[in-house]
């Protein structure tokens, strides 16, 4: 997929993390924006809240928010699982 496509709409990633994140800055800081459009990638965030245990802090509206702590804190569970049992897939299932 071309680069000019998948860039054109995203905003531009924040200096630093806010505590609070929305579905779109929590998929530039899983860096899914480097390889899907806007709309591919929050499906994909989706699928990934549904399937991986991804927490989030609730809804607000319509909008989903994340901790950044908690966000964190499942990339390390990950990190961790990956070292003792293999590489997962996107379900972590070994």
């Amino acid at each position: 997929m071309c680069d000019e496509l998948t860039s054109a709409n995203w905003p531009d990633r924040p200096s630093v993390w806010p505590d609070v994140m929305t579905e779109v800055e929590v998929c530039q800081f899983l860096r899914l924006d480097s390889h899907l459009t806007v709309p591919a990638a929050k499906r994909s965030l989706r699928y990934i809240r549904r399937h991986s245990g991804l927490p989030d802090a609730g809804r607000v509206g319509r909008h989903v928010l994340f901790r950044k702590s908690s966000v964190d804190s499942w990339l390390a569970a990950r990190e961790r699982r990956v070292e003792t049992v293999g590489d997962p897939d996107v379900t972590g299932n070994p």
